[in-house]
């Protein structure tokens, strides 16, 4: 399972590799922040990976300048990567951006529940 809730998603290599791990039958489920995703087509690519493939484009409304700014994945309820890098191909080949790569199941089960709260929330 792939659970992905992020701020600014548009790095297609990782959104191809999402859609394609769907497609292979693992359960994949992306949040992104409307207003990002309205600038690209990667949340679209993670889609089109089939039924095992859910995409949630979540919008804060609660004011103008409001998002729902998360960044994280948890991998197979073991493995968190958070940090304050969105997932942009320029955040990954030229900026310094941190990323943390966690293997911790309980925390792993946290951030899914946080996950989960944020969809409670936007949708």
């Amino acid at each position: 399972r792939i659970v992905v809730c992020m701020f600014t998603y548009k790095d297609d290599r990782i959104a191809r590799a999402m859609r394609d791990a769907a497609r292979r039958g693992v359960d994949v489920t992306l949040i992104v922040e409307k207003k990002q995703a309205d600038t690209t087509s990667s949340d679209e690519v993670v889609a089109s990976g089939g039924v095992n493939a859910k995409v949630h484009v979540v919008a804060n409304v609660s004011s103008p300048f409001s998002a729902m700014h998360e960044k994280f994945a948890v991998f197979d309820d073991a493995r968190v990567i958070t940090g304050a890098c969105n997932w942009t191909r320029t955040a990954f080949d030229f900026s310094n951006e941190d990323l943390l790569v966690i293997e911790d199941p309980a925390l792993a089960a946290r951030y899914t529940a946080a996950a989960g709260d944020i969809l409670a929330r936007y949708v």
